[in-house]
């Protein structure tokens, strides 16, 4: 009977001994837990919002001229937010690195789902503006007339349209990365902030509608030989001989170069007369001119170009320079010229 009794109580400790085996081989084990390093490009900042289960902080090193990283200690299978913040004048690309489990790379704020270690970039690029105008005689129809925000190195398609009775003459403003700058339709580079001007050119005769009579423009010349060009023509440098005149003259051929005109006191220093005969009933000297202070080695300014210097009732007024200056002249013809 007591070897009954002892077989039996052995019995019960040997059972107990596998339990307590069993529920110590059954206790919970230890979290994996994985590292995400999340930086940025030059332009903005990148940061994680650590849910529960998530130990973020600043990292030591720096990353190649990425930004101080931000990591984040992480259990397996977590799904942290991440954000991507531009700096003023930048925009957010995507994200870069290890982004298998990133919802949207392309979106400044989504989430990564940690199943390993991972380190991902924040990418931003610079942005500039590009504002496009153009003279009279036409309108820049690619990409508009406006001010457009582009990416940095952004190559732009430019084309300018030509209106009736005008051609495209060249780009101006910032143009150093503009392709072809004589060329209506090319390309500029954005690699900066640019202000660029489609100019146009009339390609014929332009009647005035005040006094009837045709005008149109010379080459660059020195004056006297843009006043044999104008007699060539059948007519003279353009007399002005009011206000609406020169409005007229402005508005047409435009404001921003200057143009020679029949005005000169070649014959008689001081005493200016137009090249037409005509009587002089207006005049648009700017403040203080006619000078004739003379350039370096040229002692007469005995010619006169209208849109020389701002300041004058009309905006531009006259100014006399030399006459071996060259520019281009406004010819004026009573009648329109055969072809």
């Amino acid at each position: 009977m007591k070897n009954t009794i002892l077989l039996v109580s052995l019995a019960i400790v040997l059972v107990l001994c596998v339990a307590l085996i069993s529920c110590a081989d059954e206790e919970t084990p230890d979290t994996t837990e994985y590292i995400l390093i999340i930086s940025s490009t030059d332009g903005g900042d990148s940061n994680c919002i650590p849910p529960l289960g998530c130990t973020c902080g600043e990292g030591t090193e720096d990353s190649g001229g990425l930004s101080v990283p931000e990591e984040c200690l992480c259990a397996e299978g977590t799904e942290v937010s991440i954000e991507a913040t531009p700096d003023p004048g930048y925009r957010f690309v995507g994200w870069s690195g290890d982004v298998e489990t990133i919802a949207h790379v392309k979106a400044a704020k989504t989430t990564i789902v940690m199943n390993d270690d991972y380190s991902i970039i924040a990418n931003f690029v610079k942005q500039y503006n590009l504002t496009i105008s153009s003279t009279t005689g036409g309108s820049v129809t690619m990409p508009g007339e406006a001010t457009y925000t582009y990416d940095e190195g952004k190559v732009v398609d430019l084309e300018a349209q030509a209106e009736d009775g005008y051609h495209f003459v060249n780009w101006t403003g910032d143009v150093d990365t503009i392709d072809d700058v004589n060329a209506h339709s090319t390309t500029i580079t954005i690699n900066g902030d640019y202000e660029t001007t489609a100019n146009f050119e009339m390609t014929g005769w332009v009647r005035n509608p005040i006094n009837g009579h045709y005008y149109k423009v010379t080459e660059r010349l020195a004056w006297p030989d843009a006043e044999a060009q104008a007699v060539a023509w059948g007519g003279h440098l353009a007399t002005i001989n009011d206000e609406m005149e020169e409005l007229w003259l402005r508005s047409t051929f435009g404001a921003s170069e200057p143009f020679w005109i029949g005005f000169n006191d070649i014959a008689v220093e001081g005493e200016w007369v137009w090249v037409s005969g005509e009587p002089v009933t207006w005049t648009n000297w700017d403040e203080g001119e006619p000078t004739n202070a003379g350039y370096p080695n040229i002692t007469n300014e005995d010619v006169a170009v209208m849109n020389e210097t701002p300041g004058s009732e009309t905006g531009y007024g006259w100014n006399d320079v030399p006459r071996t200056r060259l520019d281009r002249g406004i010819v004026e013809v009573p009648e329109k010229p055969s072809p």
